[in-house]
């Protein structure tokens, strides 16, 4: 009788701190939602919610507080190297990783969107109590749902393979606009640059265009930027080669999740 007391003792502290973890682990109401008073919307389904537009000062500039006492920083992954910069054609870096590496969350913030989107692939939005909102994708697999907080450094998921190597597309926005991470991180020392990130108009205005989605390189080898709506089929339509030769060049196969924004090689 005393052991089984006992063991309705323990198994009720185990229900009520379960039970409690995950009333704290997932946003209920709308005060709840970082920076609600500024996007005013909250969206799971959507990687972009509507245009915004950012309150600049007189001189075009706004500041964002990073990280304060309670609020730390963590680098996105333990990368190995910038594969691939910020750029018209890049709203994002992809960072080279090791194989079965994870995705972490950079600052204390709540879960948008985590799942499988349409010529993405796998991703998660986490937007963050500063304003901002940081980009996860090419994952191989997700840890976290929509709604769930998370905090600095926490395990998103795991990174997948693009172009034959390990890598994560890591991106940062604020109020829909994208921003150069770089901006933020100092990649050769994984270090904030500062507590104070300066957003500037007339970066953000030219950090959206893509001014085309065909990529030139040294000699006669073209890449094709990955957009909205593409297959891999219909590229190889529309650039007049096979999808055997794109899988070739790429190191894809036919079960190959194409990513937005990803460089295609489409020619020699």
């Amino acid at each position: 009788m005393k052991k089984t007391i006992q063991f309705i003792a323990l198994y009720f502290v185990i229900f009520c701190a379960g039970a409690q973890d995950n009333r704290y682990s997932f946003i209920k109401e709308d005060y709840e939602i970082p920076a609600n008073g500024i996007y005013h919307t909250w969206d799971s389904s959507k990687t972009y919610t509507q245009e915004l537009t950012i309150p600049f000062d007189e001189n075009g500039h706004l500041k964002v507080i990073l990280v304060e006492d309670n609020s730390p920083f963590q680098t996105p992954c333990d990368y190995q190297n910038v594969v691939s910069s910020f750029s018209k054609n890049n709203t994002g870096v992809d960072l080279k990783v090791s194989a079965n590496s994870e995705a972490r969350c950079c600052f204390d913030g709540v879960v948008r969107a985590a799942g499988e989107f349409p010529s993405i692939g796998k991703l998660i939005i986490v937007r963050h109590y500063n304003g901002l909102e940081t980009v996860y994708s090419h994952l191989e697999s997700i840890a976290v749902k929509p709604n769930q907080k998370v905090t600095a450094g926490q395990r998103l998921g795991t990174i997948g393979k693009m172009g034959g190597s390990t890598q994560l597309h890591f991106e940062v926005r604020f109020m829909n606009a994208a921003i150069n991470p770089a901006h933020l991180i100092d990649f050769a020392t994984k270090e904030l640059r500062s507590n104070v990130l300066v957003i500037r108009s007339e970066e953000i205005s030219s950090s959206l265009e893509i001014t085309s989605t065909t990529l030139p390189t040294n000699g006669n080898t073209r890449f094709y930027v990955v957009q909205p709506g593409d297959t891999l089929s219909k590229i190889a339509q529309d650039h007049h080669v096979s999808v055997e030769k794109l899988y070739r060049w790429n190191n894809l196969t036919e079960h190959s999740i194409l990513q937005l924004g990803q460089k295609i090689r489409v020619s020699e």
